[in-house]
């Protein structure tokens, strides 16, 4: 791949990955039909409990939708999936992306910053280099939060497909 697009495709609220599961495609089906009527719940330890998490699957034939998590202060990701047939298992197609809405609110939240400074506080010219820095840093932790996030929405797959390991790239 070459290296600027792998370079950009870190930077964006956008994740695709291939996982091989040592599975069945209609044994994974099976597996997620489950919780299409009720929801998957995860609850992790805090400081005094636990926070209950929720996620909602969506299924259609092979192809999967995970929204989620519902929770506390945290990002809605939407994990879609779909179950290729391989040999000695199957493929799982993945892209996350963060939820619409969250997406929205995020870029809302940039933008009035940003519009903010520039409008009504009227940054001086000067000034512009370390607005940009601030931006770029608020993006940043947007991206290590989505990133983070996908890394568990990967494992709480993993988790209910009942898998020990699987490869992903």
């Amino acid at each position: 791949m070459n290296p600027l697009i792998k370079l950009f495709s870190l930077l964006i609220l956008y994740q695709k990955n291939t996982v091989r599961v040592p599975l069945y495609k209609e044994a994974i089906r099976q597996k997620l039909a489950e919780y299409v009527h009720q929801d998957l719940v995860e609850e992790k330890p805090v400081l005094f409990g636990h926070i209950r998490y929720t996620y909602k699957v969506e299924l259609n034939d092979y192809s999967f939708k995970l929204l989620g998590p519902y929770g506390h202060k945290t990002w809605v990701l939407v994990m879609e999936g779909d179950m290729l047939d391989a040999p000695g298992g199957s493929i799982l197609r993945l892209s996350l992306r963060l939820a619409t809405s969250h997406l929205a609110f995020a870029l809302l939240a940039i933008g009035w910053y940003v519009g903010g400074a520039i409008f009504f506080i009227k940054f001086p010219l000067e000034m512009m280099p370390i607005l940009l820095f601030q931006v770029l840093f608020m993006y940043g932790i947007i991206l290590c939060v989505f990133r983070w996030q996908a890394e568990q929405n990967l494992n709480l797959l993993k988790r209910t497909l009942n898998l020990t390991t699987f490869e992903a790239d």
